[in-house]
């Protein structure tokens, strides 16, 4: 497609508040994210300092009383690639701030070689890479939200797509089959759920080779198996022997009644939207050939499962996040809308085109503005909770409900105060009995029950609790009050 000055204005906007949001990031070096809203990456900022202190697959004494291994059933792909950044700056905050920053460099390469794949120039791939990576689904899901593996499985998938779209009308050779595995094999030590999207991918470009290929790509996958079994194999045997609760199926989420999850329900109807739109016009101006037709028959059928709230009743593909399938849709919609021949177009149908393309980056940049939150300082309860932890000399639980993310703080206090919990980041690691334990413990305090709260405290061996000063005057249950500040007070047994 050919773009006319005002559409670049509108990219040029979009990567200034691009530029902004990395900027208003940059505040998580020197404040650990404890906000409420930022729920995952202070749980990567200290798996990657315990995979530096500890090693992989270790032990680590610090959640789930001990029992945690690192990374065991999780892919530690990103850790990896985040580790020697760790090296470098020595603050796990700085190190994971700036693996985002590698991440986004190294999806622009990604956007260049699939532009370069289809032909387009630089500043339409730069293009490309903006309204991808700076949307306000990838801008509050990948970057605000803290999905920082899964951002940079993402370069991967660009790269398989690219690779793919290069061979659709070319011989396979060992180049070919060489990439796939690797690029395919490091993605899903990367993040396994995104690898599914590429299976998608995978399908349709299989459907279009002939039978000499399909049966060489089938034995490239039989290696990729092989390849991945470390990682794949540990969690076949999880599951097999503790299954895998219906609550924990993500894109279920669309069919619940949780008006929490309404924005992911729109954009779960959006986004397979825009992806039929987009081929409509592709197919339109192109005039595709039954191969293309098959290639992409296979997208646009998950897009439609999607809309149709079908995909969440099937097994597996149910335990994707329904984001997850949004950005998959966007990536397939830009191939779409970056291929559209406007030529073959009637004149109103380019001037809508062309007003359209100007207003899509506006309309997403005040989206993010006001529906994602900036940075969040720490607020004056997670600043007495923080003030109370060099104090805690045994296994501590957080009891301050939504104001404060108990999670984030057993991550800061991992790293900063060597605080142990049995709580964590990674509930593989937790057995049924304590979880068992853990959920009664909260309706406990809540209710005051005295009698099964200090049951399931001594179950957990838990000698320290947190917990604002409503809690502390009298203190909870017989505890007593070691030591307090205006808003929280820490509590012994």
């Amino acid at each position: 497609m050919k773009f006319n000055r005002w559409f670049y204005i509108g990219i040029i906007l979009l990567a200034f508040y691009f530029l902004y949001r990395l900027v208003d990031m940059s505040q998580m070096i020197s404040v650990f994210p404890i906000d409420t809203y930022a729920n995952d990456r202070s749980g990567h900022i200290a798996k990657l300092f315990f995979l530096d202190k500890y090693g992989l697959h270790n032990k680590v004494p610090n959640w789930y009383n001990g029992n945690y291994q690192i990374l065991k059933l999780y892919p530690p792909g990103w850790y990896i690639y985040a580790l020697p950044l760790l090296y470098l700056f020595k603050n796990p905050q700085a190190a994971v701030y700036y693996s985002i920053i590698l991440t986004y460099i190294l999806g622009l390469i990604a956007s260049l070689l699939l532009g370069r794949v289809m032909g387009l120039k630089h500043l339409d791939s730069i293009a490309m890479f903006l309204l991808f990576f700076a949307n306000p689904l990838t801008i509050g899901y990948l970057l605000r939200l803290g999905k920082d593996p899964e951002m940079f499985s993402w370069v991967f998938v660009i790269l398989i797509f690219a690779l793919l779209l290069y061979y659709r009308n070319r011989v396979l050779d060992y180049k070919f089959y060489s990439a796939f595995i690797l690029i395919s094999a490091i993605l899903f030590y990367v993040h396994i759920l995104v690898f599914i999207m590429v299976a998608f991918i995978i399908l349709a470009f299989f459907l279009v080779r002939n039978v000499k290929d399909k049966i060489k790509l089938v034995v490239s996958g039989l290696i990729i198996i092989a390849l991945t079994s470390f990682l794949w194999y540990p969690i076949l045997g999880y599951i097999s022997n503790k299954g895998i609760q219906a609550e924990k199926y993500p894109l279920q989420f669309l069919l619940s009644q949780d008006k929490r999850n309404i924005n992911d329900k729109i954009v779960a109807y959006v986004t397979p939207v825009l992806l039929f739109i987009l081929f409509y016009f592709y197919n339109k101006t192109n005039n595709l050939s039954k191969k293309d037709l098959i290639f992409f028959s296979v997208p646009l059928l998950v897009a439609l499962l999607v809309f149709l709230r079908i995909l969440p009743y099937v097994p597996i593909l149910n335990r994707v996040f329904p984001d997850t399938y949004s950005i998959f849709f966007i990536l397939i919609s830009l191939f779409f809308l970056f291929n559209i021949n406007l030529e073959n177009l009637n004149h109103h149908l380019k001037v809508f085109f062309n007003i359209v393309l100007f207003i899509v980056p506006l309309i997403g940049i005040v989206i993010s503005y006001y529906l994602t939150p900036f940075f969040i300082p720490h607020s004056n309860e997670i600043k007495s909770v923080i003030d109370l932890l060099p104090s805690v000399d045994e296994s501590l639980m957080v009891l301050w409900g939504p104001v404060v993310n108990g999670h984030a703080i057993y991550s800061y206090g991992a790293i900063y105060y060597d605080i142990r919990t049995p709580e964590g980041w990674d509930p593989t690691n937790l057995s049924a009995e304590d979880s068992r334990h853990l959920y009664n413990l909260y309706d406990a305090a809540k209710s005051k029950d005295c009698i099964t709260f200090k049951s399931d405290m001594n179950s957990l061996k838990i000698e320290n609790f947190i917990v604002p000063k409503g809690f502390c005057e009298p203190p909870i249950c017989g505890l007593n009050v070691k030591t307090r500040n205006e808003l929280s007070c820490l509590l012994v047994k």
